[in-house]
């Protein structure tokens, strides 16, 4: 205040009283503005946590209602049957399953390389696909219990039903170890390796080329 009387400026009584009381009202002032700050959050955050029209009203706190309604519709959604592998439809629903998968590109890729050269595909890989077809449905495949009655389920299907599935039906095809053979000609095709590829011939055409031959029928396909 000196200072300002010095320099010839002199405030009104009403300017001093405000002056002076200004330590006092800032404190108040600054409370007031937080908790107005405050209270328009809770008001916000409040309109944020309403359920639009249509939403589940029921949603989870921390998680938004879309999210909450769809994750509670698939835990009220009930669960497929577990297929009943004492009765052909049962049977077939994971037989279906299975054939998808060894026509799927993960599958013909893995075996391709063994077709390319004409070797057996490795039966760990049709394992795979015949345990992710049982998994597929709720069974489990590391029960020898269960995998025995599926492979026996599926091997006394009748020949009909067998033809839906394309690696069933080629079993029946060129598989048949009851067939009557004895004094039979041994034919059909064949494929002769030749460097790095494969020559078509016929087994009456190596038979004949060769004096003592032993067949080893596989049941490979």
């Amino acid at each position: 205040s000196r200072r300002s009387v010095r320099n010839g400026w002199y405030p009104a009584p009403r300017q001093i009283a405000l002056v002076r009381s200004y330590p006092v009202m800032m404190p108040q002032f600054f409370s007031k503005a937080r908790e107005r700050k405050a209270r328009e959050q809770a008001e916000e955050e409040a309109k944020k946590a309403e359920p639009k029209e249509g939403e589940d009203k029921e949603a989870k706190p921390n998680q938004p209602p879309a999210k909450a309604s769809a994750a509670a519709h698939q835990a009220a959604a009930p669960a497929p049957p577990v297929p009943d592998l004492s009765t052909p439809p049962g049977v077939l629903e994971v037989l279906r399953t299975e054939a998808a998968l060894r026509l799927g590109s993960n599958y013909i890729s893995k075996t391709r390389e063994y077709f390319d050269r004409g070797v057996p595909v490795p039966e760990v890989l049709n394992a795979q696909v015949e345990a992710q077809a049982l998994m597929a449905h709720g069974l489990n495949p590391r029960d020898p219990a269960v995998l025995d009655q599926y492979r026996e389920a599926a091997r006394v299907l009748p020949e009909v039903e067998r033809e839906e599935i394309f690696f069933l039906q080629a079993n029946d095809k060129l598989w048949r170890p009851n067939a009557p053979s004895l004094g039979a000609p041994l034919t059909g095709a064949l494929l002769r390796p030749a460097g790095d590829t494969l020559e078509a011939t016929t087994l009456e055409q190596e038979l004949a080329a060769r004096a003592n031959t032993v067949v080893v029928a596989s049941s490979s396909t």
